[in-house]
């Protein structure tokens, strides 16, 4: 604590007295601003959010997150720094530190699935209309009763319906967004439009 001089002039008369009132002042904006400070003190000491994070990353499989409704989990890996794809067995099994995958250094290939925005908002059954617009379902004629063909909506990349045969395999490349999540670490998003199958009756 400092002390004062009592020979000192400055502490004397008015001077004194605008001194106090300057103090005062101050005492008054400092207790205004203690409520914030823990606050304050909290942000600078803690880390920054280190915001999304984009890659591109190979889709390696998928699976329904929800029945019947048009949504799937997806296996992923990194893209490679030459652009090629993962070959043979490799495809979606590299689990080093080196790639980032949907293994997270597990034997599971869905520890960190990645999911579809444009799937985010699909319903699924008959008669909806899913992904970007697709009427998925039941097709009926001008009358409205004549079946005329059935659409369905595939997943990204791996079409396999049922656990029954793949119908078309492809290897797709998409911009993944690593967004960072207090629980798990990071969550995994991409963009891509679903392929549709149809069917046209008999």
């Amino acid at each position: 604590m400092s002390r004062f001089s009592p020979f000192d002039s400055g502490l004397s008369g008015q001077s004194l007295s605008t001194k106090v009132e300057r103090l005062a002042e101050t005492v008054d904006q400092l207790a205004e601003f203690l409520p914030y400070l823990p606050a304050l003190l909290k942000s600078v000491k803690e880390p920054r959010d280190p915001g999304i994070n984009i890659f591109p990353a190979w889709i390696t499989g998928c699976y329904a997150a929800d029945s019947q409704s048009n949504r799937w989990l997806y296996s992923w890996i990194e893209v490679l720094v030459n652009g090629q794809a993962p070959s043979g067995d490799q495809r979606g099994h590299d689990q080093s530190t080196i790639q980032r995958n949907s293994f997270s250094r597990t034997a599971d290939p869905y520890a960190l699935p990645a999911r579809n925005t444009l799937e985010f908002d699909n319903r699924g059954g008959n008669a909806e209309f899913d992904g970007v617009g697709v009427k998925v379902g039941d097709i009926f004629g001008p009358g409205g009763t004549e079946l005329v063909a059935t659409s369905q909506l595939l997943p990204i990349g791996n079409y396999n319906f049922g656990g029954g045969d793949i119908i078309s395999e492809r290897r797709q490349m998409v911009m993944m967004m690593e967004f960072p999540n207090e629980i798990f670490g990071s969550r995994h998003w991409f963009s891509a439009s679903n392929a549709v199958r149809v069917e046209c009756s008999a």
